[in-house]
């Protein structure tokens, strides 16, 4: 019974390993790993590459004839399959979205920002 509990033990510690391992893709780039949220987005990264972005937009167009409201919804959930110094993609093909890294993640008053696809998020 002993042997079997300390089975279990190694398996789930090296279970616990496995999951907590930083992506080699983001080895480099700890600071984006976390919560990333502004008026009409979030994008949330993970420490082993998983990463989510939701963005929902409204728009309203009012004329004289008509008063036209329009909203977008969009949302991924993939592994980061790239990224560098200037951009980051998560997903692949036509199903992926790609980032331009205007300005690395930095500190503005205490607060974590970063600047992607000329959109300010700020670290929640």
């Amino acid at each position: 019974m002993k042997i079997r509990a300390l089975f279990f033990a190694i398996f789930c510690a090296c279970f616990i390993v496995a999951c907590s391992k930083t992506s080699p893709l983001l080895e480099n780039n700890k600071d984006f790993i976390g919560v990333w949220k502004n008026e009409t987005g979030t994008i949330s990264i993970e420490k082993n590459g998983d990463a989510r972005y939701s963005s929902h937009e409204k728009l309203e167009n009012m004329t004289k004839d008509s008063d036209e409201k329009v909203s977008e919804s969009s949302e991924i959930k993939a592994q980061i399959t790239e990224f560098d110094s200037s951009h980051f993609r998560i997903g692949s093909g036509g199903f992926g979205k790609s980032f331009v890294i205007n300005k690395a993640p930095y500190q503005d008053n205490g607060k974590w920002k970063v600047v992607l696809n000329d959109e300010e998020y700020v670290k929640k």
